[in-house]
């Protein structure tokens, strides 16, 4: 089915560089699966034209594909107490709830092991923003590694 490839491509090869093409991708597969050819051939056009135009990006595909490899090959990470779903009262170390803060965010440890940085958005389009908020938040240069 050419829309359920559309959609594909839309992660694949989109990502978040351009977010609104997963939504174009979405609203085709049902758009064909609703109404079918031939009108639907309209709509394939049209995702198929925009789809091939916009900026394009596979860092969410990368990373999705890196994380995976690197799970498999490393042993299972021991989750930290504050992070276990039960209040340990005696454990020094308390949990503290992103959404309470004003940027969404904190800084904890989420784990003692070193993981790597899976996913290396690119500075264009809508990736731009995530660099910048990334950016912001670690207070350094994500893209120079």
């Amino acid at each position: 089915m050419i829309a359920r490839r559309l959609a594909i491509f839309a992660s694949e090869n989109v990502g978040n560089v351009d977010l609104n093409a997963l939504t174009v991708a979405s609203n085709t597969v049902n758009i064909v699966s609703k109404i079918g050819m031939p009108e639907a051939r309209i709509t394939l056009a049209q995702a198929t034209t925009y789809l091939a135009s916009t900026v394009k990006s596979n860092a969410s595909y990368k990373a999705i594909n890196d994380a995976l490899k690197y799970v498999k090959s490393q042993p299972t990470i021991e989750v930290p107490e504050h992070l276990k779903n039960y209040p340990n009262p005696d454990h020094e170390v308390k949990y503290q709830y992103p959404h309470a803060e004003p940027d969404g965010w904190v800084l904890q440890i989420y784990t003692n092991a070193e993981i790597p940085q899976f996913y290396k958005p690119k500075n264009i389009g809508s990736e731009a923003r995530i660099v910048n908020r990334l950016n912001h938040l670690w207070n350094k240069d994500i893209l120079d590694d």
